[in-house]
This record gives C-alpha cells, sequence and structure tokens, in this order.
C-alpha cells in the first residue's frame, strides 16, 4: 500500500514529496498532521512504509467524516490500526500512543480513541483495503 522514497537525505518525510504523490498540495492541517507522523515514527522508531499508511489513513477518516472533525483522534486511531495491522510481533498500545501525545502537549484519552472506533475501522476496511 505504501511506497518507498518519501523521505529525504535527513529521513524525515518531504512535504514535497507527499505532494507529489496525492497530487495535491496539502492544506495546513494536513501539514501540521505530518509534522506529527513524522514525529511519532521517530518516536516509536517505524519504518518509511508505516508512516505512509498511518498518513493514508489519516486521509481517509477526515476526508469521508465531514462532522465533528477532531483530527488529533483521527490520528491517533490512524496510528493505532497500522501498528495494529503491520505490527504482528508487537504492536502499539493505546496507552503508548496516548502517552506520546500527552508529550506533544495534546489532551488524547484511550476513551477518546475507541469511543468511534468500530466506525472508523469500517471506514478505513472498505477505503484502504
Amino acid at each position: 500500500m505504501a511506497r518507498a522514497g518519501f523521505r529525504d537525505k535527513e529521513k524525515s518525510l518531504s512535504k514535497c514529496n507527499i505532494e507529489k504523490h496525492f497530487g495535491k498540495k496539502l492544506t495546513q492541517v494536513e501539514q501540521r498532521i505530518l509534522n506529527l507522523v513524522e514525529k511519532t515514527a521517530i518516536f516509536f522508531s517505524l519504518s518509511n512504509e508505516v508512516s505512509i499508511d498511518i498518513f493514508n489513513c489519516y486521509l481517509a477518516l477526515s476526508r469521508h467524516i465531514k462532522t465533528n472533525k477532531n483530527h488529533l483522534i483521527f490520528l491517533a486511531f490512524s496510528v493505532y490500526y497500522i501498528t495494529e495491522k503491520m505490527m504482528d510481533i508487537n504492536p502499539l498500545t493505546i496507552t503508548e500512543i496516548c502517552h506520546l501525545f500527552t508529550i506533544f502537549d495534546h489532551r488524547i484519552t484511550p476513551r477518546l480513541i475507541l469511543k468511534n472506533g468500530h466506525q472508523y475501522e469500517r471506514i478505513l476496511a472498505e477505503k484502504l483495503y
């Protein structure tokens, strides 16, 4: 699902490469989320493919759900969903993801992630796979 080559020489996600891949300019919110995905990938030492898949999941959720958008919840659920699918041996727990967001000064709780988790999972199952 993900394609290699989105990281530049400094091992960070390159915004211009992402824009070339999706064929449009990223909004300011999407650029901030891309920076958070990059920080998440560094903190949990995730691969390039996993970080691109996380961003794809975020975009699928944010484009499908029109009302009551909480972009950080979309991102937190995307991190949980993709690491659960990709990392068969040791996926990240929800408490680890919440702890990461509290380090980044965002208030995310496990209840917020799991509140609409089934709805998000159905959306991602039909959009991505």
